[in-house]
């Protein structure tokens, strides 16, 4: 599919508790980096519409997240939160600081 025009989008990334998460890389399917997202875990990037983008989230200790949507050519741009969960040997470490 061809695009039609670009959205642009914001985004926010949290963990498992809700809590935003600062610092997430947001790269394309290609590897590109689009995006780190600030504080409150917001990040704000332009995508095409009407065809597949896919969003990987990245950070150290954490497991990678990737979203998959389209983007309707009329309709206004939202995205549903990604939700991060730390990887194993991270979530095993905090649980030492009870």
């Amino acid at each position: 599919p061809m695009p039609v025009g670009t959205a642009e989008l914001t985004g926010e990334v949290v963990d498992s508790d809700l809590g935003a998460l600062k610092g997430v890389e947001v790269l394309d399917a290609s590897g590109q980096l689009l995006a780190t997202t600030a504080a409150y875990g917001r990040f704000q990037i332009t995508i095409d519409r009407a065809v597949p983008v896919v969003l990987r989230y990245r950070r150290e200790g954490w497991s990678d997240q990737i979203q998959r949507f389209v983007v309707p050519e009329r309709e206004a741009a939202g995205l549903s939160p990604a939700v991060l969960k730390a990887s194993a040997g991270a979530a095993h470490h905090r649980h030492h600081h009870r």
